[in-house]
């Protein structure tokens, strides 16, 4: 509609149309409309967003953490221990996720067990260090936290809820494969198929299998990828014969078929 006595100028219009076509399109290929290959959502700028947690089994909680690019991962509850599967983004969050899962359980905070040097694995390590809770992690993944902090700390930097906290630190490292904490959990090395010195833990119990930011597709902050290595370590995962499969980011639940998923996308994607 147009003010009466105004007339249209059809010059302007026709440039008002153009742009408007312009954000169309632009829209368009930013969300992936036009690719089948699954994207990456946008990251959000938060770092209060809350946990969500669900209980999996009797004694493993599934933690869904949305802050920033959002993460999954576990933790162990029972009265005779209680151990975490990676650390958060945060400190602060880490910090509840510590509180909650001791009103849970009695048992002893046994420790956090590392997937990868990434943020979304180590930034809230600083929490379990506050409550003397050990950080067990490969030699390599303690190598590459101190090679990669300064640089994650600079990307983080461009978030204005980016709190800066301190380096992750490592207090025990993983030497070889083998059971923790009284046979509840195995450690698994894997070829480096995501990064130098990624793990994977199997609960033999439940067989539910977490190899934090390994296994998920899409793959999130893949610059180190390295494709055979990675389907080398689908095959060792897959040897341990798991039920469920806690996929690092999105859906969280899967099921043994996502082995053969996560193999199909690999190949289509990164090889040549």
């Amino acid at each position: 509609m147009f003010v009466k006595g105004v007339e249209a100028n059809p010059i302007r219009m026709k440039d008002m149309k153009r742009k408007s076509v312009i954000w169309i399109l632009l829209i368009f290929f930013l969300t992936g409309a036009c690719t089948a290959s699954p994207t990456i959502p946008g990251p959000v700028d938060r770092g209060d967003v809350p946990l969500k947690i669900t209980e999996l089994t009797r004694h493993i909680r599934l933690v869904q953490d949305g802050n920033y690019w959002g993460a999954n991962s576990l933790y162990y509850v029972s009265e005779e221990s209680i151990f975490f599967l990676d650390g958060t983004y945060l400190p602060g969050t880490a910090g509840r996720l510590i509180w909650k899962s001791m009103t849970q359980g009695y048992g002893d905070l046994d420790g956090v067990l590392i997937t990868s040097y990434h943020v979304h694995r180590t930034g809230g390590l600083s929490a379990f260090h506050a409550k003397d809770i050990p950080v067990f992690a490969s030699i390599e993944t303690e190598q590459e936290i101190r090679r990669n902090w300064p640089r994650i700390e600079r990307q983080m930097s461009l978030f204005s809820s980016w709190p800066h906290p301190p380096m992750p630190l490592i207090t025990k490292t993983i030497k070889r494969d083998g059971t923790l904490f009284d046979g509840r959990i195995e450690a698994i090395e894997l070829p480096p198929g995501y990064s130098r010195g990624n793990m994977a833990y199997f609960f033999p119990e439940e067989r539910v299998l977490y190899a934090g930011s390994l296994l998920s597709i899409p793959l999130y902050f893949d610059e180190e990828l390295n494709p055979s290595a990675l389907l080398k370590a689908i095959d060792v995962i897959r040897a341990r014969n798991p039920a469920i499969i806690i996929a690092g980011h999105g859906k969280p639940v899967r099921g043994p078929g996502f082995l053969d998923e996560m193999e199909n996308y690999v190949r289509a994607r990164y090889e040549r």
